[in-house]
């Protein structure tokens, strides 16, 4: 009868002991759920920061954080903000609880190591970031040590412009160094060639092939190898090619296009965010242009095109991951087919560009780019390449800037390795 009786208010307790836990599962569910009801509400009441330095992206992130409001209820503020210490900036008001931190900001795929050294990044885990969608150079230049730490938004590269109704296009450069336009002159044609010597994107694809820092994703810092002869030649050619055709170190986009235009120019390589304006100008005075890949230099001597991608990446501190990457998505996806009308830039995801005229040219041209380095021991790499180029364009000694350049990226090594 006792242990009759002890089964009985154990059996007892045991229930007891289940209703409790069933009572604290459902507890801290509605708790939970409360919270993230209370947390949804709160990024409706204070919304999302987004910081970004380039002035030309004004119009359309505003007008993407309009619809996004319509669409989510969550009210995204952009701020444009200074280039001077701009991660700096941000590491520091996130890790003192500013609250004008950015939850998501723009940047270059340069900055982006020094960015998660800051740990003001986080991991893109979103499926559709894949190469169904987008170039292997915009998955590239957002990767670091295989993850990826941002959401491609555009890209900048380069190409070649030529009169397609005078001539076909030249399987090198040198065939346009060379060539007679003297039978044009009569009717206003004054170049053969023309580009701007200050545009890292047009100067780059003529040493390109024999540099190669950080590889593929510009993140392998063991990588910095640079073929010292072959630059020194391509490089020469470069300062020939400048003194045959009588390129002005003052040359800029709009006064080229304009000559193009007009029938002073023969060919152009032209930035890919100045593609509109020349298809304006040339619409307007009724003149031919064709696109193409920048030509090799010489049989010899091979090129290839640089690219900078923009990227949306989400602050590693923010509170508001979640919203944030939601965002980034939105813009650099869904909104994207906005980006090229109102800012002359062409998107990152393919499908957002393919209704642009000779956007599939463009993009082929950005597909087969070489990124530049993310590496922080290479911060200066774009300043470098463009103090050899201005140095050469105006006619100092090719082989001591080309010994310079290489020493350079040496120091490089060995700070990385602590080679002496």
């Amino acid at each position: 009868m006792k242990a009759k009786h002890i089964r009985k208010r154990m059996l007892f307790a045991a229930v007891l002991c289940i209703l409790f836990y069933c009572m604290f599962v459902i507890s801290h569910d509605i708790s939970k759920k409360q919270n993230a009801q209370m947390e949804k509400e709160s990024i409706k009441e204070t919304g999302l920061t987004l910081y970004y330095t380039n002035e030309n992206f004004s119009g359309f992130i505003n007008k993407a954080a309009e619809e996004y409001k319509k669409e989510k209820g969550i009210t995204v503020k952009a701020q444009l903000v200074s280039t001077s210490e701009y991660l700096e900036n941000i590491a520091a008001g996130s890790t003192n609880g500013d609250e004008s931190t950015p939850d998501l900001y723009i940047v270059r795929e340069e900055l982006l190591e020094n960015a998660y050294a800051l740990g003001i990044t986080s991991e893109n885990k979103i499926d559709k970031f894949n190469e169904d969608n987008f170039a292997k150079t915009a998955l590239d230049s957002v990767s670091y040590h295989g993850r990826k730490i941002a959401y491609p938004l555009c890209f900048h590269t380069a190409c070649f412009v030529y009169r397609s109704d005078l001539i076909s296009m030249p399987s090198y450069l040198e065939q346009i160094d060379t060539c007679d336009i003297s039978s044009l002159a009569e009717n206003g044609m004054e170049k053969s060639i023309d580009f701007n010597t200050g545009n890292i994107l047009c100067e780059y694809a003529f040493i390109g092939k024999y540099i190669n820092v950080g590889g593929d994703a510009g993140d392998a810092s063991e990588v910095m190898q640079i073929d010292e002869d072959m630059v020194r030649k391509s490089m020469m050619f470069y300062q020939q090619l400048i003194t045959d055709t009588g390129i002005s170190p003052e040359a800029k986009e709009e006064s080229m296009i304009l000559g193009y235009a007009e029938g002073k120019n023969l060919s152009l390589i032209l930035s890919s965010d100045y593609i509109k304006l020349l298809d304006d100008y040339t619409k307007n005075m009724g003149t031919v242009y064709a696109l193409a890949q920048i030509p090799n230099l010489t049989e010899a001597l091979q090129s290839i095109t640089g690219s900078y991608t923009d990227s949306v990446v989400v602050n590693g501190m923010s509170v508001n991951q979640d919203e944030a990457a939601d965002f980034a998505e939105f813009l650099t996806c869904e909104y994207s087919d906005k980006l090229f009308s109102m800012t002359n830039i062409y998107p990152a995801k393919y499908d957002s560009g393919k209704s642009i005229d000779n956007f599939d040219v463009i993009y082929n041209i950005y597909k087969n780019s070489d990124t530049f380095p993310k590496l922080l021991k290479t911060e200066d790499f774009s300043l470098k390449v463009k103090e050899l180029f201005e140095n050469v364009s105006n006619g100092q000694d090719t082989m001591t800037e080309v010994s310079t350049f290489s020493a350079f990226l040496m120091s490089c090594w060995y700070g990385r390795y602590g080679v002496q």
